[in-house]
């Protein structure tokens, strides 16, 4: 699927639903110069969910949806790629990852941001788990999580690489780890 442009807002799915916005199983999903906005899911993915798939997203905007697991984003099996300028933000989470909760993946963040997510447990702006996350001159900050990794909660053996002067993990609040929270489990 190829979204060059336009908006994807408030739409929702319920009794277990997931992808509020967009659900995607296979395949590809390409986004430039969108906004996924306002979007709810009972279960995952507020805004988009996509499991053994390849997101791209650049210049977009993923802000203000809602889900219990990944308000943002929702990633499973699947590579995500975020760049030139794409935001994430402002989404909120009943459970983990308000901007992103990506698990088996390898995740991409290059002049991109991941801002003001909020998470009722662990991983505010992103909730990893057996994921190598690489940012590049990416931002991930004022995220905000009750318990473990206000920016980031990297679990089950995550990896995390960050390149570029402009690399930034700020401003982020939690019980445990207010910029990263990080373990074996």
């Amino acid at each position: 699927m190829t979204m060059a442009g336009g908006s994807i807002a408030s739409n929702s799915v319920e009794d277990g639903g997931k992808g509020g916005g967009i659900y995607a199983d296979g395949g590809s999903l390409d986004l430039s110069n969108g906004m996924i906005q306002l979007n709810k899911a009972s279960e995952a993915g507020g805004g988009i969910y996509v499991t053994n798939a390849a997101i791209t997203a650049s210049n977009s905007s993923i802000n203000q949806n809602s889900g219990k697991d990944g308000a943002g984003i929702y990633s499973n099996n699947s590579s995500l790629q975020l760049s030139e300028g794409t935001i994430v933000q402002k989404n909120e989470a009943s459970l983990d990852g308000g901007g992103i909760y990506a698990v088996n993946n390898e995740t991409s963040l290059t002049d991109s941001r991941i801002s003001d997510n909020i998470s009722n447990t662990n991983g505010g702006g992103i909730f990893m788990r057996g994921n190598k996350l690489i940012v590049s001159n990416g931002e991930i900050s004022s995220n905000t999580a009750s318990n473990d990794g206000g920016g980031i909660r990297a679990t089950g053996g995550s990896e995390i690489e960050m390149s570029g002067i402009k690399s930034l993990v700020s401003k982020n609040q939690s019980s445990y780890g207010g910029g990263i929270s990080a373990n074996e489990n």
